[in-house]
């Protein structure tokens, strides 16, 4: 596929698997990427910034839970964030099913290596565990 004045380039890109989960590139371009991050439940990216992108994340399913700087949110289906350059950020999964997001990345470096990793403690926040509920009802054997 061809954009006018760009090189357009639809990926069929295999999917990259993850101890967290797994994503593949759908498309991309000089100044943007656009990912499927799915992340399998009670799991979370690495507390991260990137120097020459930003990140735009919808969620299409599952329950999100997003530490911007030292703030942090939630978001369900249809909900997005953003993420400027420069602002430390984590993606986690608190849910019981997958956490499926469409990952748009802008900026003029889109390589893997534009991540800068910190440690969990350099976080001020409380890590999530997965919802599990909970019952007093017990299992007959008999």
């Amino acid at each position: 596929m061809r954009n006018k004045g760009a090189q357009l380039i639809i990926k069929d890109s295999p999917k990259q698997e993850r101890p967290w989960g797994s994503y593949v590139v759908l498309e991309e371009d000089k100044d943007y990427k656009i990912k499927k991050v799915v992340i399998q439940p009670g799991q979370k990216l690495s507390l991260q910034l990137h120097y020459h992108r930003s990140e735009h994340w919808i969620v299409v399913s599952g329950f999100a839970e997003v530490d911007l700087n030292e703030a942090q949110v939630m978001l369900t289906k249809g909900e997005s964030m953003f993420v400027p350059i420069g602002v430390k950020h984590q993606l986690k999964n608190p849910g019981i099913i997958p956490l499926e997001v469409l990952e748009v990345q802008i900026g003029e470096y889109l390589e893997e290596d534009d991540i800068v990793r910190f440690p969990e403690e350099s976080f001020s926040l409380i890590q999530c565990e997965p919802y599990k509920e909970e019952t007093d009802e017990k299992i007959s054997t008999t």
